[in-house]
């Protein structure tokens, strides 16, 4: 993330100091905590895991850094509400999907495949309940997720609640085309795309912009 600079190598998808950036996918809190301290403590971070192993480092990590303006929702996000099922291998803190064939094709170590329970909400939901009328960057890695949970920020994206989002597709699971046709569908400019050469599942970075 850092060595390739997925996160910094264009200006405007740099957090700022004051923004609201809403991490998917935050795994370990890696992106968070850098996050958080771009934004400042007039910004804020609320960082979205729903693996629940991988929650408890984030929340240790959050806790270590004392950052104030990380807020932490331990759920998964995506096109409704309820119940999903999502795996990850053995440690529990590597990659985790809704998908049980991704996390298969990723588990280079050939180790055990965990299944895990988690609540599921959307992000149009998720920014109600948090009365978050503003959200200046969204970043979404989410193993797979990426088309369904776009789906389910159809309101905040169209009506521009949303202003930036960089979304990773991983394209075993959700082809780049229809992640990108989304966010145009909702009204955003596509601006960069980053594409990853890898031989299992295809990668690539999409960045976009509210473009009314």
């Amino acid at each position: 993330m850092f060595v390739e600079r997925d996160y910094s190598r264009y200006a405007d998808y740099v957090p700022q100091k004051g923004d609201v950036v809403l991490d998917v996918g935050a795994h370990i809190g890696m992106y968070a905590i850098h996050a958080a301290r771009k934004v400042g403590p007039s910004g804020l971070v609320v960082a979205v895991e729903p693996n629940p192993l991988a929650f408890r480092s984030l929340d240790s990590n959050v806790h270590l850094n004392r950052l104030a303006n990380v807020k932490l929702v331990e759920k998964a996000l995506g096109a409704q509400q309820g119940e999903v099922d999502i795996f990850t291998d053995k440690s529990g803190t590597s990659a985790s999907s809704l998908f049980y064939n991704h996390v298969e094709t990723l588990n280079i170590h050939h180790g055990e495949i965990l299944r895990l329970s988690a609540n599921m909400t959307t992000v149009d939901n998720l920014l109600r309940d948090r009365n978050l009328n503003r959200v200046d960057l969204v970043k979404i890695d989410a193993e797979g997720a990426e088309t369904a949970i776009l789906k389910g920020a159809t309101a905040s994206l169209s009506n521009g609640i949303i202003r930036r989002v960089v979304v990773e597709v991983h394209e075993d699971v959700s082809p780049k085309e229809e992640t990108a046709e989304i966010l145009r569908q909702n009204h955003f400019a596509i601006e960069h795309v980053l594409n990853y050469p890898d031989p299992y599942i295809g990668r690539a970075l999409i960045y976009s912009c509210f473009s009314p």
